[in-house]
C-alpha cells in the first residue's frame, strides 16, 4: 500500500498518479518475457467537478481455479463519493505505460483459456468476470475501474478517475472444492 497526503495546485482534468517497477516473475503463461516486464499502475483524477476518492478494490488480487468449472470472481470496489462506475478490460503495461505483448491465443480481453474458446466475460457494470478455464496455466488479467460523474452544468457525464489493478489467476487440472471458494475472510 502507498498511503500519503498530497496538496493539487488547483483545479486540473488529467492529474495522473503512476507507480511503476520491476520485474514480474517468469513463467506468466499469457505474457512474452514476463520476467524481463516492469509493472506499471496508474490512477487519474479531474478535480473539475469537486473532490473524488479512488475506487477501493476490496477482493482478492490472486486467485486458483480449476479446470471445467465455471467461476464468477468479483472485482468488486468501494466507492465513497457515489460515483458511477464502468469496469474494463485493459492491457497489462510495462515500463513509462506500455502495452505488453501477449502470446499468440491471448489479449487483453480473453487474458486465459475458456472452454468454449472466448468465453471470458465482464460485467461492465458489476465487475464480475465470468469463464470456466480449459487449461493449466498462470495468467495477468489487467483490470481498470472509470468513475464516471454527472455535470449538471453541461447535463451530461464526465469520466472523473479511473484506477487499475493486475490479478493473476493459477489454473490447475484438479483442485478441491475449498481451493475454488477463493480467499475466505472472517
Amino acid at each position: 500500500y502507498f498511503k500519503g497526503i498530497v496538496t493539487l495546485p488547483g483545479l486540473c482534468s488529467d492529474f495522473k498518479f503512476v507507480y511503476q517497477d520491476c520485474c514480474r516473475p517468469a513463467g506468466v503463461d499469457n505474457l512474452a518475457a514476463s520476467g524481463s516486464q516492469w509493472f506499471y499502475f496508474e490512477a487519474k483524477l479531474n478535480n473539475f467537478l469537486g473532490n473524488n476518492s479512488s475506487a477501493k478494490f476490496v477482493s482478492e488480487p490472486a486467485r486458483a481455479f480449476c479446470i471445467g468449472n465455471t467461476f464468477n470472481w468479483s472485482q468488486a470496489v468501494v466507492e465513497l463519493d457515489g460515483d458511477s462506475l464502468k469496469y474494463v478490460l485493459i492491457s497489462a503495461r510495462g515500463n513509462a505505460g506500455a502495452p505488453l505483448t501477449y502470446n499468440a491465443g491471448y489479449t487483453p480481453a480473453q487474458p486465459l483459456t475458456t472452454n468454449p474458446a472466448a468465453s471470458f466475460v465482464l460485467d461492465q457494470k458489476t465487475g464480475i468476470m465470468t469463464f470456466k478455464p480449459g487449461a493449466t496455466e498462470t495468467v495477468v488479467i489487467a483490470l481498470e475501474v472509470q468513475e464516471y460523474r454527472f455535470d449538471s452544468t453541461y447535463y451530461q457525464w464526465v469520466q472523473i478517475g479511473s484506477s487499475n489493478r493486475e490479478l493473476v489467476a493459477s489454473v490447475a487440472s484438479t483442485c478441491s472444492p475449498l481451493a475454488q471458494l477463493g480467499v475466505l475472510l472472517d
